[in-house]
């Protein structure tokens, strides 16, 4: 029997580091739940980040990648722990680690910050070492941003 078509999934053109973008970040916390337009950007990005007290992650066969992001915002809107994905070609993703290491590249990003304005800092995954980390993501919207380039 014949399949019906299915819908094309959508999908933005990638961009180099740097290129800022405008959504509407989804802000799920908070009264409202209500969407907030912000622009961001993916800055710099290092891979397989150790500090200097040599703490590796938990996990065997894995390690931790950092990116410099920017988020400016006319309002405040909470960005949670799943906003920004780190990923490669393969399919294969990382989310934002919850560990909290001084040796980790600062200043961290202030995901929780009510503020409104521009905010600047680091995010930190873990990663598995399979994964040859090509792009980052951001997901905390209904829109379809394009992915940053890494290399």
């Amino acid at each position: 029997a014949a399949q019906p078509p299915q819908p094309t999934a959508r999908s933005a053109k990638p961009v180099k580091l740097g290129a800022v973008q405008s959504v509407s970040a989804s802000s799920s916390f908070g009264p409202g739940n209500t969407d907030v337009p912000v622009t961001i950007s993916v800055l710099h990005f290092r891979d397989r980040i150790r500090p200097t007290d040599g703490a590796l992650p938990l996990a065997p066969a894995s390690h931790w990648a950092s990116a410099e992001v920017r988020v400016c915002r006319p309002k405040p809107v909470v960005l949670g722990y799943p906003a920004w994905v780190l990923g490669d070609d393969s399919g294969r993703t990382s989310q934002v680690t919850k560990i909290l290491h001084p040796g980790f590249p600062q200043p961290a990003f202030p995901n929780a910050s009510k503020r409104v304005g521009c905010a600047q800092g680091w995010v930190t995954w873990v990663t598995q070492d399979v994964l040859h980390a090509t792009q980052v993501r951001f997901e905390q919207t209904r829109d379809v941003p394009g992915a940053w380039r890494l290399r």
